[in-house]
């Protein structure tokens, strides 16, 4: 994460000890929250933001966030509401991936596609493209001098000058940070260069010391001294330049994968996935680093930058060689000697660290810290802490999760964003096709199927089904509706990938929508099958059948469909439909939801309590804590496992014992809107406010 903002305040004072009396080694465990839930304890992960934070900046009244989907700005102080810049606002792309914020208040954006700059809400874009390729890092120095840095080299931009120009030799660009001098420090695959006064370049290359050549981050400290993040093939080296000699360290036996750096002040804070640990000199109680080299006295090679304009230069096309991932520190070698360096320890750092740590920003007094798919907290300078959200995962009333074939889990969230749970627990958006838009997700018998709409409005609806973590189309069909189609909340998936779909339409007045009853879309039939209030078959079709209209849930079991209905229980089979109300048992008749499970049992969710449906009869006579707990939405998982969720809390049973999951029993609110279970038996709860996801 950049650290050109941070003003490195003291020299780096070095001791030339080389023992270390503190701990041999830096403690990384982690501080989960467990909740024990049929004999397992369970790992509780809190989600909110879809949003992956690619960098950060601030300024005394503004924050910025780049992400995945637009630029983010917080205000500093106050009610944490965000602005979301995007392309609607100016912005080349929305795939926004560094901001920068120069010392006159420019507040600079690269872009997938280009650079903007960004005042008061609204995002002016560069008008050329600097010549580098894929841009992977941006600055600002001077008076407003513009640097980005990529594929193809490093390249300026000057204020007064005619348009960009490549700067210095040919080199793939990692990485720009400002010192506290305004000397720009530039990352390469080869090593580091010091752009000095705009024009001369200090270069430090392997053959002059620098320990590993990639760098993959930059921690500039005062009077010309710097620490980097050097990654070589399969690890991970500090570099520390003091102004004469380069020295590379690791940590001795430190498993995590180190990601960034981060300068502040006279300290450097080494960040990993949910931790921050402090680098500085000194004998207190940290943890030795061990120097595995020192350069000798070879100085750095100074020139004049060559600069080519940028009509003559090549610029290079894709992506080119992917950054390095992060990596582990490197290991000590067998009989390592002891190498006369400066005495560097690492300690946990002392402010409160989110578990989901993964970026951090430092302005001033206060920290930013990046905290994976929960947003952005803010550590003020007292110690409270503000937290940044978008909410963009939680939605107002249906979880949206289902697994494919291959084991990966999607959503959809609340705007339409298809993303994917990595393998490390962090969602990430998945591209569709130009103007299609995710809607409804569900399993089927084939795996994973989504339900789109093609175009911003109208009836036009497609269906893909996954396939080892790719997305094919499965059928497209135009649908009727008599008022103006809204939307899909939620689909089913039956036999042959025939998607169920409830669709949402336009109330007749006008005022808000309704449900208007389900369209089934099955690739083996030409036609749209039509369930709705009044259906008949003159009128809709073949296949059209009459049920009720509002429908908050579909399962299959036993080849048959199976409707939650405000007028009961609707079952679809042998082409006919048959409402199971009060008069065929189903207690208080409203059904919310309900969940096949194994054995060709229906749990059903009504208004006076849980059910099962069973050898052709419904059961209630379940026990009164599950009653009292009045459930409105169910999940089975793969073993048959019953979990049941409403504004009292959740349920559990395991056929044999039911367990009440509330805020008295350490669940962690009582206040759930909906539950799902994925593929791979993770449970999810949806709240008013988060997403909550229980891992064995």
């Amino acid at each position: 994460m950049r650290t050109s903002l941070i003003q490195a305040v003291a020299v780096l004072l070095i001791s030339v000890s080389l023992v270390g009396c503190g701990p041999r080694a830096l403690s990384t465990d982690t501080t989960a929250h467990t909740l024990a839930i049929g004999g397992s304890d369970r790992r509780v992960t809190t989600m909110t933001d879809v949003d992956r934070i690619r960098d950060m900046a601030a300024t005394e009244d503004t924050f910025y966030a780049a992400t995945d989907r637009g630029l983010l700005m917080y205000p500093m102080s106050g009610e944490a509401t965000p602005t979301r810049i995007t392309r609607a606002e100016g912005l080349p792309s929305d795939d926004v991936t560094s901001v920068f914020v120069g010392s006159e208040g420019t507040v600079l954006v690269s872009t997938a596609t280009g650079l903007a700059i960004v005042r008061e809400g609204h995002a002016n874009a560069v008008a050329s493209a600097p010549p580098v390729g894929k841009i992977a890092d941006v600055a600002i120095t001077g008076s407003n001098t513009v640097w980005a840095c990529g594929r193809g080299g490093l390249a300026r931009l000057k204020a007064g000058q005619n348009g960009w120009v490549l700067f210095g030799e040919s080199a793939q660009c990692t990485r720009l940070a400002v010192s506290s001098e305004g000397s720009l420090w530039v990352g390469t695959t080869t090593g580091m260069w010091l752009v000095e006064n705009e024009e001369i370049v200090r270069e430090h290359s392997q053959s002059r010391g620098i320990p590993e050549p990639y760098v993959a981050d930059i921690a500039p400290l005062a009077n010309g001294q710097v620490m980097a993040l050097l990654r070589g093939p399969s690890s991970t080296l500090l570099g520390y330049w003091d102004g004469h000699h380069w020295y590379g360290y690791t940590l001795e036996g430190f498993t995590p994968k180190v990601l960034s750096l981060v300068a502040v002040g006279s300290r450097v804070m080494l960040i990993t996935e949910g931790h921050a640990f402090v680098v500085a000199s000194g004998h207190a109680e940290g943890v030795p680093l061990v120097a595995l080299n020192a350069s000798e006295t070879f100085g750095v090679r100074s020139y004049r930058a060559r600069i080519t304009e940028a009509a003559a230069v090549v610029v290079p096309e894709g992506n080119g060689e992917p950054m390095r991932a992060p990596s582990i520190m490197s290991e000590v070698p067998t009989g390592q000697p002891t190498v006369d360096a400066p005495h560097l320890e690492a300690s946990p750092s002392s402010i409160t660290v989110p578990d989901g740590l993964y970026a951090m920003h430092a302005f001033g007094s206060a920290y930013f810290l990046a905290d994976q798919n929960r947003g952005v907290v803010h550590l003020q300078a007292d110690g409270t802490q503000r937290l940044l959200r978008t909410n963009d995962l939680v939605s107002a009333g249906n979880l949206q999760v289902a697994t494919d074939n291959s084991q990966r889990t999607w959503l959809v969230t609340k705007h339409g964003d298809l993303v994917q749970l990595d393998d490390d627990g962090g969602l990430r958006r998945m591209s569709l096709p130009e103007n299609v838009h995710a809607m409804a997700i569900a399993n089927g018998d084939g795996g994973a199927h989504l339900l789109a709409r093609v175009g911003d409005t109208g009836s036009v609806l497609r269906v893909y089904r996954a396939d080892s973590g790719r997305w094919t189309q499965v059928v497209e069909r135009t649908i009727r509706t008599a008022t103006e189609f809204v939307g899909s909340p939620m689909i089913g998936v039956g036999a042959g990938s025939a998607v169920w779909a409830v669709v949402d339409v336009r109330r007749t007045d006008g005022e808000g929508t309704r449900t208007g009853g389900v369209v089934i879309l099955d690739p083996a039939v030409e036609t749209v099958t039509y369930l709705h209030r009044g259906a008949t078959v003159a009128a809709d079709g073949p296949g059209a059948m009459s049920i009720p209209d509002e429908i908050s849930g579909i399962d299959f079991s036993e080849n048959n469909a199976w409707l939650a209905t405000l007028e009961g229980a609707v079952r679809i089979g042998n082409s006919q439909a048959v409402v199971f109300g009060e008069a065929r048992g189903v207690r208080g008749e409203v059904v919310s939801d309900l969940a096949a499970a194994p054995g060709g049992r229906l749990w059903v969710a009504a208004a006076e309590g849980v059910g099962v449906y069973q050898n052709g009869s419904f059961d209630f006579s379940l026990p009164a804590v599950v009653q009292q707990a009045r459930p409105t939405t169910l999940a089975v998982d793969t073993a048959g496992n019953l979990y049941c969720a409403g504004p009292r809390g959740a349920v559990y049973y395991d056929g044999t014992a039911w367990q009440t999951l509330t805020e008295q029993t350490g669940f962690p609110t009582n206040n759930l809107v909906d539950v799902r279970v994925d593929g791979r038996d993770r449970v999810w709860f949806l709240t008013d406010d988060r997403v909550l996801v229980f891992t064995r």
